[in-house]
């Protein structure tokens, strides 16, 4: 896959304007991956079972203690849902409605049903309440960033349509980097024509999340 990404964003690059400066091949895949973690946090297309092991009295977490399935994620960046097997799901909130209502209770103990995110992207950081009193797994639903590509081999964690979206991006940061303002401005609009038409309106027009729920309102 790296070198179709590499193919398409040389062409992208050398279209628009010449001639046009050698970049050396080892800059365009930084470029690229740059773009891959790019696509996948807009996107939100990469998508992981992982597992947390809870501690007694620990009832926050850092994104660092989640342990995600697929083994060509780089890191952890939201979740999105939460199940502790055998005993049901544990509710996802908005952190500002957790803190209004349960950060304080620091004395309640026992399973836990209800977690929120705070810090945001890889230095995320989840709570829970009650305080677990168990030692046990719990899996989330989560999204993520991408592995590296250093060569053919390595697995493409992101799915089609959204790699047709890389090069543009890849191509723009070259573009920037050559200070060809004008080429950028439109390779740009193209990577962002293509995120939005052909990835998420394309993928996922019925599964957009519905309004999260403003009640305290325990889960069932």
């Amino acid at each position: 896959m790296l070198t179709a990404y590499e193919n398409a964003t040389l062409q992208l690059f050398q279209a628009l304007t010449s001639p046009v400066p050698l970049i050396p091949l080892s800059v365009i895949d930084g470029y690229i991956n740059k773009a891959r973690g790019q696509v996948a946090a807009e996107g939100e297309c990469v998508r992981s079972g992982a597992t947390l092991n809870l501690n007694i009295a620990e009832r926050s977490y850092t994104f660092g203690a989640l342990i995600p399935a697929d083994t060509n994620i780089d890191v952890v960046l939201a979740i999105r849902s939460a199940t502790i097997i055998g005993t049901g799901s544990i509710d996802i909130r908005p952190f500002e409605w957790f803190a209004a209502y349960y950060l304080s209770d620091t004395t309640t103990v026992g399973m836990p049903r209800i977690a929120a995110q705070r810090e945001q992207g890889a230095a995320g950081i989840i709570w829970l309440w009650p305080t677990p009193n168990v030692t046990i797994p719990v899996q989330f639903d989560t999204v993520c960033l991408p592995d590296t590509l250093v060569d053919d081999l390595t697995p493409e964690a992101i799915p089609y349509p959204w790699t047709d979206a890389v090069p543009f991006y890849a191509a723009w940061l070259a573009m920037m980097n050559a200070q060809r303002q004008a080429d950028a401005n439109e390779m740009f609009g193209r990577y962002e024509q293509v995120m939005m038409r052909l990835a998420r309106m394309g993928a996922t027009p019925s599964e957009l999340p519905s309004s999260m729920p403003n009640d305290r309102g325990l889960p069932k």
